[in-house]
């Protein structure tokens, strides 16, 4: 019975990322796993170097033995939903957590913000068949408005390390976007001035 249940997940994991799932390959599902929360952390590993945040989002080894993952793994079988519908219910959720975003207020955490590029960014994705990882550097600007929040950290794709030619951007119509989750957005004070305006790539 028992190995009866571990032949059974073995062939459903097998189903979900193939027989060799590769660095760069099933950037959906780690879409979702961004929603997981174990231990106030998300699915990701830090790695060096340590002076700013590279996170690694591409050992599937690792990650299939995450409680995130197997949080994950749950919902799809036991929700009957398909990669997208179950992400879309997970950014629904998500939002009605989060109906209000303060442009002028403490950044979100870095977590948050990935969930938040991943679906706001130009390209649609913080990840690429090319960039397997993410990375967080800090803004040297405290009041740079060319991002989310004021003077928040920059968001990188990376491969083992920043990719410095591949910053994540906001697509033009971000705001838009967000309404569209009923979210609403506080926006910066007048007071302050332009300091940079948005890249659009």
């Amino acid at each position: 019975m028992i190995l009866d249940s571990i032949t059974s997940f073995k062939d459903k994991i097998v189903s979900l990322l193939g027989t060799e799932p590769t660095n760069t390959s099933h950037i959906d599902i780690k879409k979702i796993l961004l929603f997981y929360v174990v231990d106030n952390k998300a699915f990701w590993e830090q790695q060096s170097p340590w002076y700013y945040s590279n996170y690694e989002t591409s050992e599937w080894k690792r990650i299939v033995r995450t409680k995130h993952f197997i949080s994950f793994y749950k919902d799809f079988f036991n929700k009957g939903l398909n990669i997208q519908e179950l992400l879309q219910q997970k950014r629904c959720e998500f939002f009605f957590e989060n109906k209000t975003l303060d442009r002028n207020g403490k950044q979100w955490s870095h977590r948050k913000l990935a969930i938040l590029y991943d679906l706001l960014s130009v390209n649609g994705s913080i990840w690429d068949d090319d960039h397997a990882n993410v990375a967080f550097y800090m803004n040297d600007d405290a009041e740079s408005k060319s991002e989310i929040f004021l003077g928040q950290d920059r968001i990188w794709k990376a491969k083992r390390y920043l990719d410095s030619k591949n910053r994540i951007t906001l697509s033009q119509d971000w705001q838009k976007i967000l309404k569209e989750y009923n979210v609403e957005i506080i926006d910066f004070a007048e007071e302050i001035n332009d300091s940079e305006e948005y890249v659009e790539g």
